[in-house]
């Protein structure tokens, strides 16, 4: 048995979007490769080849997009949709896996594999509690804390589901209703899974860390807690030590670095 890392890339409207896409998927891949228990598999899909995250994390398969680029922003996230199944179905022969949609950004703790193959009980995992990052600062702030929901309600890379051949689509079109439609909705799919008959288990500790302020989410502004930037909430309730919590990610000093590339310039 496996997990399965399904990983959609958004299309870059230019250059320095491309450099920030590639180089946040090259910490995504690095908080794979860290994992305890390396019985995965991590595909991305894409319109433009990362090949800086690529080249150095060569396990990871690459599928091109089979359709269109999107050209409208509000089209933006049906694409996204449309990669995961692409994803899905591609290796759908490979079945039964765990099966985890992952954004291009986000991080997972390094004991995620090992916990989902050995106590996933042919039913998936989800995470509860983790973290949200401010990328350009470093500061980390937990979740519920930052915001009043459990991790799994704000961030949509945290289920990681069961899925056998039938349960997965025969093409990134295939509006069939099987078990991955019904439970395809990203924040929504803990409460899906369970109605759907398959209840999914809480990982014991932080399970992800929200990477935000990347030039990927800059629209967040916490709502319900005095229209606060979200950047600044992070601030007021950040962690100590956070570097050292982030080891538990990914390698604090690829981040540094990371972020130290002209294309996070403000």
């Amino acid at each position: 048995m496996k997990v399965l890392f399904a990983i959609p890339l958004k299309y870059p409207q230019d250059k320095q979007e491309y450099d920030r896409i590639d180089i946040l998927l090259s910490l995504t891949l690095d908080s794979l490769a860290r994992q305890t228990n390396q019985n995965f598999i991590a595909v991305v899909c894409g319109h433009i080849k990362p090949l800086r995250a690529l080249e150095q994390h060569p396990r990871t398969i690459w599928l091109k997009a089979p359709f269109p680029a999107p050209t409208r922003p509000q089209d933006f996230r049906a694409d996204m949709g449309r990669k995961r199944a692409h994803i899905a179905s591609s290796l759908r022969a490979l079945a039964p896996f765990y099966f985890m949609a992952l954004d291009g950004d986000d991080l997972i703790n390094e004991s995620c594999v090992d916990y989902v193959l050995s106590k996933g009980r042919k039913r998936g995992v989800y995470f509860k509690k983790g973290y949200a990052l401010d990328f350009r600062t470093g500061n980390m702030a937990p979740i519920p804390g930052l915001w009043g929901l459990d991790y799994h309600r704000v961030c949509g890379s945290s289920a990681i589901i069961y899925m056998k051949p039938e349960d997965l689509p025969a093409g990134f079109d295939d509006q069939s209703p099987c078990f991955y439609q019904k439970v395809r909705n990203h924040t929504r799919a803990v409460k899906n899974c369970a109605r759907a008959g398959r209840r999914l288990i809480p990982f014991p500790q932080e399970g992800g860390v929200y990477v935000l302020n990347n030039g990927a989410n800059t629209s967040y502004t916490v709502i319900k807690e005095k229209r606060e930037d979200i950047g600044e909430r992070i601030r007021k309730l950040a962690v100590t030590d956070s570097l050292e919590i982030l080891a538990q990610f990914v390698d604090p000093e690829l981040y540094l670095k990371a972020r130290e590339h002209h294309c996070f310039a403000v």
